[in-house]
Parts: structure tokens; C-alpha cells; sequence
């Protein structure tokens, strides 16, 4: 049988739905990671950067004025103040325009530009004096030159002359966190390296102890297809479902087992059965044909001939009810009966063979009045087939008990006769299609093995049980059918 294109091994779709659920959470949690480190380290460089300005401050409230001579004893200290957080110091007087510079190689990157020098946009400069903790901002600082990325924090001081300036710590993205983006990726990568290997051999480990008793499952079909039933799967899985996955086919594989075995022993015995008979009635009537048989005999032989036909219908007739059964295609008809009314009339019928056999026949007498829901005609057969395999095998002289009560819901029928007992290896048996112990063959050679077989499955269908038992020279059977 070839493959379908779209077939996919159990292996591939499990590595595939373990390593891509792997690297989503990996991926959910590396950006969450991700978002939370950017979050603290700007909350962290704010404040470094809110608290640069502040130094700086305390030093310009200290000054009359800012001229060449001061300017520059302010810029060697905001160089030194910004070195500690590696970003650059503005110092703007009241319209915006740098006086002094940290670093002047940044000035004209960051801050817009014009004929009179460099300056700080009007807007920046409100927002900085309307907030009363100092501005943050992060972005770009001036969108017409450039799409640089800062990190920018403004704070509003004052000389000790009252002037206005605006204190300004500008740090670049690049230069602050941008540096330790490529370490944590390299990090991440390494753990998605390590959860794809991880996650091939746990898929791996997994696929295998699944694959593994289907593995033997298809080996155990393989046999069962080239006819050889006797296979066991003998390893069982830990996984409960394999383990009863198993345990059921095991089952299966010996109800096959026995069918198979049922089957050959049905047909062996059909050709046994038909075999004699067959051989009987061709014999007789090819004597009468080349006249090996006189005329004056043909009657006689006709009649024996007449007998194993009928024979042979009987045995057709007990296949067809057989098979019938075991097919489902009989429907129970259901009505109120009376169990041992029904009892004391089908006994009537062996009242001679009983006679005859000088049997003594004891518990019609105590049989209970019980009514069951059952189907009169199969309950008849019931007690028909167990009172004729009972009188058959009951010696001259013999006794036949019978047994009627009720117990726990249901109507429990007992039939025993004494004679001799059935071993128990074939006790098993006997409710089995042409099963026949080797005594029954020469006390009965009338018999199919088909009686107890229709009896067991009677029974069945009415959602009853039958056993049987045979010591202390007895044999009885016993029937439990719902009331």
C-alpha cells in the first residue's frame, strides 16, 4: 500500500508542535524580558540624568553671572558630571541658546542651528519650565536635521541674580542602551539553540515510547493477516491508554484465536457429520442400482436411506438455527410465561423415552410459580434441548432432578442427572459448536454437538447465563434468566 503525499511521520509532527511552541514562549518571554530591562534601565537613567542636572544646579545658583571665566570652570564640571552617566551637559540661557557645552562635537548634531548659534526649540523649552520635577523626554529632538534617538531629561534653574537658564542632559540610544541589545540577543540565541536540541530529543524520547507499541500492533496484524493468531504483543506501554490499547488487542487476537479455531473445528466436523451419511445413502443406493442389493431388500435399505436423510435435514436445520443466532437475525419476541408451567409441558413429551429408561423424575412437585419476560418459543427449546441431553445420559434406573426459584432478579432453573461425570478439561467445552466428550459419541451417535451450543446462546440473548457442573456422579446445569 503506498503512502499518501501528505503522510507525515509521528516524529516530524511532534518536533515540529514542541519546538514551535518552545521558541513562542521563549519569544513571548525574551520580549517581555526585553521590555522590562528597557523599562528599568530608562526609569534608572531619568533619574541619573534628573540628578546630573541638579548638581549642576546647586553650582549655577551660586554664580553671579556666567562670563568667559565661569563659563568655562561650568563646563570642566558638567564635563566631569556627564562623563558618570556618558551623555552631554547643555547649559541655555532664558531664549534657548547654548552658553555652555559638555562636549562641543555633539552641540550641532543635537540642537538646531541657525545664523546666531545653536539653540533649543521654543516648545522644548516651555515643557521644561512647566514641570516642577524636570522634564523627560525620549525621541528625537529635532526632527528636521536628523532621525537620531535620545534620551533627554531638562531642568528649569536660576543664577544668584535670579537670571533664567535651562539645564539639559542628552544621552544617545546608541551610545546608552543600544550596547547591551547585541550581548541579549546573542544570549537569546544561544537558549534557542539549546531549546530546538532540547526539544528534538524530548519529541524524540516521546515519538518513540508512542511509536513503539504501534510498532508491534502492526507486527501483530501482520501475523494475524498471514493467519497466525497465536502472536501476543508482550510488551505493555506506561502510558494508560497504550496499555489498554494493547490489552484489548491481546483479547482480540485470542477471540480470533479461538474463532479460527472454531471455525476449523466447525468445518472439520461438518465433514464429519455429512461424511458417513453421505457415504451410507450413495452406498445403499448404488447397490440398489447395480443390483448388488436384491429387490426383495430395496424397502428395507430405502428406509435406512430414509432415516439418514432425515438425519441429515435435522443437522441443517440445527446449522441454520446456529447460525441464526450467532447472526443476530433472531428477533425475541417477548411476552409474560410461566416458567415452570412451561417446564412440566415440554417433560410430558419424554414421558415414554423416560419410562422406558425407568428414570426417576423428582422437584416437579417444588417447582416455584415464577413468570418471566422471555420468548415462550425459545424458552421451550431451552428446557427441551437440557431435558433431552439430561435423559440421554442418564442410566437405566437413573434419577432426574429438577429445580425451580428465584433469586436476586432473576428465575434460576437447575436440571441434574445422575450417570457419569464429565471431566472438567471437558466441561469447558461443552457449550462449544459439535463439541462432543468421547462417552457422549458411543451413548449417542444421533448427536451434532449442536444442543447445548443453541442453549448457551438462548440464554445469552436473554441477558441470562448458564454453567454447568459434574461431580459425586451427577452432572447438573444450571440457568439464570431475568425476571
Amino acid at each position: 500500500m503506498r503512502r499518501h503525499k501528505n503522510t507525515v511521520g509521528i516524529f516530524r509532527h511532534y518536533f515540529f508542535i514542541l519546538t514551535t511552541l518552545v521558541l513562542f514562549c521563549l519569544s513571548v518571554a525574551s520580549l517581555s524580558l526585553l521590555l522590562l530591562m528597557s523599562s528599568y534601565w530608562y526609569a534608572d537613567l531619568q533619574a541619573e540624568l534628573l540628578n546630573n542636572n541638579s548638581r549642576l544646579s546647586e553650582i549655577l545658583q551660586n554664580v553671579q553671572t556666567i562670563d568667559d571665566k565661569s563659563s568655562l570652570w561650568i563646563k570642566r564640571t558638567a564635563e566631569q558630571i556627564a562623563s558618570s552617566a556618558s551623555s552631554v551637559i547643555f547649559v541655555a540661557d532664558a531664549n534657548g541658546y547654548i552658553i555652555i557645552c559638555s562636549d562641543d562635537t555633539a552641540e550641532n548634531t543635537v540642537i538646531c542651528s541657525d545664523h546666531a548659534g545653536t539653540f533649543f526649540q521654543k516648545e522644548t523649552l516651555t515643557a521644561i519650565a512647566d514641570s516642577t520635577d524636570g522634564y523627560c523626554y525620549r525621541g528625537n529632538i529635532d526632527v528636521d536635521q536628523n532621525g537620531e534617538k535620545y534620551f533627554f531629561a531638562g531642568t528649569l534653574c536660576h543664577n544668584n541674580n535670579n537670571e533664567q537658564y535651562f539645564i539639559i542632559s542628552v544621552q544617545n540610544f546608541r551610545a546608552g542602551f543600544q550596547p547591551y541589545i547585541k550581548p541579549y540577543i546573542k544570549m537569546m540565541l544561544i537558549a534557542v539553540c539549546i531549546a530546538v536540541i532540547l526539544a528534538f530529543f524530548s519529541s524524540w524520547a516521546a515519538t518513540y515510547r508512542i511509536v513503539r507499541p504501534l510498532k508491534k500492533m502492526a507486527e501483530a496484524t501482520k501475523h494475524y493477516a498471514n493467519g497466525d493468531f497465536k502472536y501476543r504483543i508482550r510488551e505493555y506501554s506506561h502510558f494508560t491508554e497504550f496499555y489498554d490499547l494493547t490489552d484489548a488487542f491481546n483479547k482480540m487476537a485470542k477471540k480470533l484465536e479461538v474463532n479460527e479455531s472454531s471455525r476449523k473445528n466447525f468445518v472439520a466436523n461438518v465433514s464429519h457429520e455429512l461424511k458417513t451419511p453421505m457415504t451410507t445413502i450413495s452406498g445403499f443406493i448404488d447397490g440398489i442400482l447395480d443390483g448388488t442389493i436384491q429387490p426383495e431388500e430395496e424397502e428395507h435399505y430405502l428406509r435406512i436411506v430414509s432415516d439418514v436423510v432425515k438425519h441429515l435435514s435435522e443437522l441443517v436445520i440445527s446449522m441454520l438455527n446456529v447460525s441464526k443466532i450467532e447472526a443476530g437475525k433472531v428477533e425475541l419476541e417477548f411476552s409474560e410465561v410461566s416458567f415452570d408451567q412451561t417446564i412440566i409441558h415440554t417433560i410430558i413429551g419424554f414421558e415414554k423415552t423416560i419410562t422406558e429408561k425407568d428414570i426417576d423424575v423428582l422437584g416437579l412437585d417444588k417447582l416455584e410459580n415464577i413468570t418471566i419476560r422471555a420468548d415462550e418459543a425459545l424458552l421451550r427449546q431451552i428446557i427441551y434441548n437440557l431435558i433431552d441431553n439430561a435423559v440421554k445420559f442418564t442410566h437405566i434406573g437413573g434419577i432426574l432432578k429438577f429445580e425451580l426459584y428465584e433469586e436476586k432478579n432473576n428465575a434460576v432453573f437447575v436440571i441434574s442427572n445422575s450417570g457419569s461425570v464429565i471431566a472438567p478439561e471437558e466441561l469447558e467445552n461443552i457449550f462449544e459448536r459439535f463439541y462432543k466428550i468421547d462417552k457422549s459419541r458411543g451413548l449417542d451417535s444421533s448427536s451434532f454437538g449442536l444442543g447445548l451450543h443453541i442453549v448457551k446462546s438462548i440464554v445469552e440473548m436473554h441477558g441470562g447465563d448458564i454453567k454447568a457442573v459434574s461431580k459425586d456422579n451427577q452432572t447438573k446445569f444450571i440457568v439464570k434468566l431475568p425476571l
